[in-house]
């Protein structure tokens, strides 16, 4: 079989339901086209629904409606890593077969892993093309990784504008306690005329034996801009990050999100606007979301009805402005017995923390000093309608902190209700007892 025959490998397979829409509209594909068309621009489609309504795959597809069949019939060409030799039954050494695969590919190809389990021992990499790696769902196609460093490693920068990877239906796994960085995706910098995207759909970023073995890192990204994470589980070894962010992500977005045993579950550096993370549960972490940018630079962060179990913090932020913390679920993990902060802002501008429950369980062993809601050296900061017990204290205006408002809260078992010790706050109508 000649390695640009489009075999699709199983086609009894169950078509299942992927965001195939991103891997035709983000990639600029057109429908049955033997080379990759000119990238469409971002405004030239549809993008109600989920993420791009509309799709170049020869028809108006709605996202929830694509499936990877549509985009492996529909869309040419592809590369299958078994037409380049792979076998995928777990024992095989399958690196040479998808590396092969990966280098052939044109910019604008999608790599094609039928179900399977890829033995692989070493990084598989590829550098200056927009791509898609696509496999049937994770736990039907499986990259098993059994060497010491990163497991996919991404530089797409091109020169050309709009940049794309696109990752779908597929589970990475690692054998080792010393691996790198699961999926570590950068561009080497960002240009205002360039759009650099990554969109990662049903992946699953996992140990063998998870907590001891693991990923350091779930996923990296840099200067990767209006990206999408959804549907992912990340499980690593209590290092690292599930997700880190370097340089300019403006625009990134996390849903349905799942990250355990790292040390930060979402971890935001430099100045970025924008990040949004919603639906996402951060278990088994020591901090659930930290961001950090500098001179309170604005990034626009929003956490939306989320959850996270951690033994620090639940959400940490600092040296930034604009953002919105609403509807959020944050335990002090039990086997934690160290000072605790649920949500803690230090040195901001104009936030709303809003509609959170903070629930610190009253462990024997736990020595810490738990504190709910925390805010320093910031101003214009909202406390509004949140719950919180047990706490020794419940919310802190610490000195610094002035022009804020701490209203209409409530908690349980508390020693010290709402402590001010800033100047020109208001606080008004909490019930702490």
């Amino acid at each position: 079989m000649s390695p640009d025959d489009n075999n699709h490998g199983n086609k009894g397979h169950s078509r299942r339901t992927l965001l195939g829409a991103s891997v035709a509209g983000l990639l600029g594909l057109a429908a049955a086209s033997s080379q990759p068309a000119a990238a469409a621009s971002w405004e030239d489609h549809d993008h109600s629904g989920d993420f791009g309504g509309k799709t170049n795959l020869g028809a108006s597809s709605p996202v929830s409606s694509i499936t990877v069949d549509d985009v492996l019939t529909r869309n040419s060409p592809h590369r299958n890593v078994k037409a380049y030799g792979a076998v995928g039954d777990g024992s095989t050494d399958d690196t040479a077969a998808i590396q092969s695969a990966l280098d052939a590919a044109n910019d604008g190809d999608t790599i094609f892993l039928p179900p399977g389990t890829y033995r692989v021992t070493s990084t598989l990499s590829q550098s200056n093309k927009s791509l898609a790696i696509v496999g049937m769902g994770s736990g039907t196609s499986t990259i098993r990784a059994e060497h010491g460093t990163n497991g996919i490693g991404l530089n797409p920068e091109g020169g050309a504008a709009r940049d794309r990877i696109v990752l779908l239906g597929f589970t990475l796994l690692t054998t080792r306690s010393d691996a790198g960085t699961g999926i570590d995706c950068r561009w080497d910098d960002i240009q205002s005329s360039q759009e650099h995207l990554c969109v990662i759909d049903d992946v699953e970023i996992s140990g063998t034996d998870y907590p001891n073995n693991g990923w350091a890192n779930g996923i990296i990204l840099e200067e990767a801009w209006h990206s999408y994470v959804t549907n992912t589980n990340i499980r690593g070894r209590e290092v690292g990050s599930g997700v880190k962010l370097i340089g300019q992500c403006i625009g990134t977005v996390f849903d349905k999100l799942t990250v355990f045993f790292h040390n930060s579950g979402v971890n935001i550096d430099n100045p970025n606007e924008g990040i949004r993370i919603t639906n996402t549960n951060l278990v088994a972490v020591d901090t659930g979301v930290f961001c950090q940018t500098g001179d309170r630079q604005p990034p626009n962060i929003v956490v939306l009805n989320s959850h996270a179990a951690a033994r620090k913090h639940g959400i940490l932020l600092r040296d930034h402005s604009q953002g919105i913390i609403v509807g959020n679920l944050i335990y002090k993990r039990k086997e934690s017995d160290q000072d605790f902060d649920a949500i803690k802002v230090n040195n901001c501008l104009n936030y709303r923390i809003s509609d959170n429950c903070v629930v610190i369980l009253d462990e024997a062993n736990d020595t810490g000093f738990n504190r709910g809601y925390v805010v320093l050296n910031s101003k214009d900061v909202t406390l509004h309608g949140n719950q919180i017990g047990p706490a020794d204290t419940a919310m802190l205006l610490g000195s610094n902190t002035d022009h804020s408002i701490a209203s209409l809260n409530t908690g349980r078992g508390i020693s010290n209700g709402v402590v001010d010790d800033g100047t020109s706050n208001v606080v008004t109508n909490n019930i702490m007892y």
